[in-house]
């Protein structure tokens, strides 16, 4: 039994850790256990998945799992419950997602590119480090999260909610933060990354998350001309001021860097 046991592959291991713990929870041990013990080295998550497939009316219930470092890429885990779950450092490359609940769930260093979250639950969820490159977080709820170094590039956060969620360094390069909610009541612990795909994308945005963000107050106030809609200028009630040097003339923005203020003195 032993000799058998070690012969198991890792990923047939891992598949045996997410029918052993599903199956406990639902009473269901009984089912084709050594059939998926089997499962050669690149088809365990199709085994998982196909399974999932075959019983559409059940939850998987993953609570306080604890899945660190495992590779679940390509995972269907669409609407499973993985509140409190330890998911540091796993892989969910290209996993299905959508509506799972990740209700304070440790997903600090978890490899998301091109998930699906579309719907999901992560609220208070720990987000340190977490790659959300290409995510479909639309409509997910990520208030009281906690968001550090996390990488939101190209990633889809429309009507989504970030209502009190902590933010520092974070990349939303090429990000969708339409109609997103609660983001005039983000924590901003430190500045964080937004380039322009961003806010030409995004629409008009809450004057107190640009600020939170680390963006000037004199880029903000030409950010409508950028999106080619003058018309659509800062309310004066945001307090911002431009610097005026005549009557007639407003100054421009100026945003020059060391290498370019050395370069400059060089010429000179």
């Amino acid at each position: 039994m032993r000799a058998e046991k070690s012969s198991h592959t890792e990923e047939s291991d891992l598949l045996w850790h997410l029918i052993r713990i599903f199956g406990i929870i639902h009473g269901e041990l009984s089912m084709a256990n050594q059939e998926h013990l089997d499962i050669s080295r690149n088809r365990h998550v199709a085994a998982w998945n196909k399974w999932r497939s075959d019983h559409p009316d059940i939850q998987p219930d993953f609570r306080e799992a604890d899945l660190h470092g495992l590779d679940l890429a390509k995972v269907d885990f669409r609407s499973a419950d993985l509140s409190n779950a330890n998911l540091f450092y796993a892989i969910l490359r290209d996993a299905l997602l959508n509506e799972a609940v990740l209700h304070e769930a440790n997903i600090e260093g978890t490899i998301l590119v091109r998930a699906k979250l579309s719907g999901a639950i992560l609220r208070l969820g720990r987000l340190k480090a977490t790659n959300f490159t290409g995510e479909d977080l639309s409509g997910a709820d990520l208030s009281d999260a906690s968001l550090v170094m996390t990488n939101l590039y190209n990633a889809n956060l429309e009507n989504s909610n970030l209502e009190r969620t902590y933010l520092v360094g974070i990349i939303f390069g090429d990000a969708n933060l339409s109609n997103a909610e609660g983001l005039e009541n983000c924590r901003h612990l430190g500045p964080s990354i937004i380039d322009h795909s961003t806010l030409m994308k995004s629409g008009n945005l809450p004057l107190k998350f640009l600020r939170g963000c680390g963006l000037p107050d004199d880029l903000i106030k030409y950010l409508p001309s950028l999106r080619g809609d003058p018309s659509n200028s800062i309310p004066a009630s945001s307090a911002i001021r431009p610097r005026v040097t005549s009557s007639r003339s407003v100054s421009m923005p100026t945003f020059r860097t060391a290498a370019f203020a050395a370069g400059s003195r060089r010429r000179t």
